[in-house]
């Protein structure tokens, strides 16, 4: 007698095929919603580059030193500055602003704590001219002895002379704030290593700050000399000021990016342009540090759809990540959505329109295919749509229809099987 035993196996091709089949699909969103820009810094230079100042405060005490050795504001990669959720560490490739021990070696955001400290350091005047709704955000690591070594946060709507410190949380905060922590107690939550774990946070700027010439804001490092340290003591980084777009100035409709064979292919349609001079294209592998690839110029005004490609055919292997930038005649400008897009397998996989309305499709070609299942899932893990798809050739074309699904973020997972026949 012949018995047959049927054992399946999940197909994983490689890393970066999975990337590729991890996709966020958006449901019933009619404009890609961005912020202006108003101000940003990255420390990426110098302090002196940055326009941000030191100034020695001498309430509720003044500045010491130990052995000639001091805490000072400083920028460097010594502390680098990374990701939210990332562990801190040094010579990563990123500089911070961190204040910390001077003259004991490349130390990053570590303190003496035999040393008062008082100093605050500041950014240049900022306009804010008919901006409104603004929204402060940076990224940070912080710590200290309990409530008497820490740093805050600081604004001034009258270019300096006089502050205003920051009480209570921020809007939002990614990792949440540890117990106590508040933006008049900048700490972060801390790795097993003893690192910071870097926080970005967001919070509400109060109507004061809008619609003034010279907005600064600033931090604060205070720490006493009781020979009582809690490193790190405080690192910040990407400092960003933003207002809402809101109509100003386009319309965007999408913007998707697309493997094809030899290139990647970004894509943008817009529904109305204002005073639109031109669009900056950035890459980047990190999602965090971008350059600059192409220009493309706007339609200046226009209440037509008006459709824009760009080919990079020096795409990179494995995933990368694209983000729009669009410029105003005036020179103001707003960054949209970032698209990651991971070209590296030898298939073409693509899932478009993305953001998505009623349907949506999936297609893949190149690629030696059996039986393909596609699940969907919403943002609580739950499968909500399953199709199983039996290729008749070496590619798919697969239209979803999705209407039922209410507005938000799914994900797109795509699965093969081989089954394996072995004869006993």
């Amino acid at each position: 007698m012949e018995i047959k035993k049927a054992y399946t196996i999940l197909l994983r091709r490689n890393v970066s095929y999975l990337l590729m089949l991890c996709l966020v699909f958006v449901l019933n969103i009619n404009e890609i919603k961005s912020q202006t820009v108003v101000y940003s810094e990255g420390f990426n230079s110098t302090l002196g580059a940055s326009g941000w100042t030191i100034t020695d405060l001498t309430v509720p005490f003044t500045n010491t030193t130990f052995f000639g050795f001091l805490n000072t504001w400083q920028v460097s990669d010594a502390e680098s500055g990374m990701a939210a959720n990332t562990c801190g560490a040094g010579g990563a490739g990123n500089s911070s602003l961190h204040c910390g021990a001077v003259g004991l070696g490349a130390l990053g955001a570590a303190y003496i704590s035999n040393a008062r400290t008082n100093r605050r350091i500041s950014s240049p005047n900022t306009s804010t001219i008919g901006s409104t709704n603004l929204t402060l955000s940076f990224n940070y690591i912080g710590n200290g002895e309990a409530n008497d070594d820490r740093a805050y946060l600081q604004y001034s709507i009258n270019g300096g002379p006089t502050w205003v410190s920051v009480a209570g949380g921020p809007t939002t905060s990614n990792p949440a704030l540890p117990g106590g922590a508040s933006l008049n107690n900048l700490k972060s939550q801390i790795c097993g290593g003893g690192q910071g774990r870097w926080t970005n946070i967001t919070w509400a700027m109060p109507v004061a700050c809008e619609n003034i010439p010279n907005l600064r804001v600033a931090f604060v490092w205070q720490n006493d000399d009781d020979a009582i340290a809690t490193d790190p003591s405080f690192a910040v980084d990407d400092v960003i000021i933003t207002k809402p777009a809101g109509g100003l100035p386009i319309a965007l409709l999408s913007f998707n990016t697309t493997c094809i064979e030899g290139y990647n292919e970004l894509s943008w349609k817009t529904a109305t342009e204002i005073n639109n001079d031109f669009y900056t294209i950035e890459k980047s592998i990190d999602a965090k540090n971008f350059e600059v690839i192409a220009r493309v110029n706007g339609a200046g005004n226009s209440n037509n759809i008006n459709s824009y490609y760009f080919k990079d055919k020096h795409f990179l292997t494995g995933q990368v990540y694209y983000r729009l930038k669009q410029t105003d005649f005036n020179g103001n400008y707003e960054y949209f959505d970032i698209k990651a897009v991971d070209c590296g397998a030898s298939s073409t996989i693509s899932i478009y329109p993305n953001p998505a309305r009623g349907e949506f499709t999936v297609t893949i070609n190149q690629y030696s295919i059996t039986e393909i299942v596609i699940e969907i899932y919403n943002s609580l893990g739950q499968k909500v749509i399953e199709k199983i798809i039996q290729p008749k050739s070496n590619s798919i074309n697969q239209n979803l229809i999705i209407d039922e699904l209410n507005q938000g973020i799914y994900f797109v997972k795509l699965k093969q099987e081989i089954r394996l026949e072995r004869k006993n």
